[in-house]
């Protein structure tokens, strides 16, 4: 999308985009009007525990790519093995249906998976990461 406004095609980017020093050598932002936090989910009960580097690089976490929760994943925790999507929803789907231990995501769209019929089962676990 940064690509396509750099070329004229649009005016403007109204969307969802963190700000990060590389994407702030490219373009400029406005004030922020929402600010975002990444989460970690996982099953309702299950021993996942973000908070121990040993469980995150044994983990199979799910993540969508090219996204500030897929970056912070791998830059933080470099051993880690995400497995990555080219969407969300994708992503949301395999830990729904227990093909991974984990998720990171952003966290506005996590509470409103969380309160789907797929979602019910899985809770926040940790707190926010900023």
């Amino acid at each position: 999308i940064i690509p396509a406004l750099k070329t004229g095609k649009f005016d403007a980017i109204v969307a969802a985009m963190s700000v990060t020093p590389e994407r702030s050598e490219q373009v400029d932002f406005s004030e922020p009007y929402f600010v975002n936090s990444l989460v970690f989910l996982a099953k309702k009960g299950s021993n996942f525990d973000p908070s121990s580097t040993d469980a995150i690089n044994n983990a199979k976490i799910v993540a969508q790519r090219s996204t500030i929760s897929s970056q912070w994943l791998t830059q933080t925790y470099p051993n880690s093995k995400p497995q990555l999507y080219d969407t969300l929803d994708n992503a949301f789907i395999d830990l729904g249906n227990e093909r991974a231990d984990a998720m990171i995501s952003d966290k506005l769209p996590a509470l409103t998976w969380l309160s789907s019929d797929l979602g019910q089962n899985f809770e926040i676990k940790g707190g926010d990461i900023n």
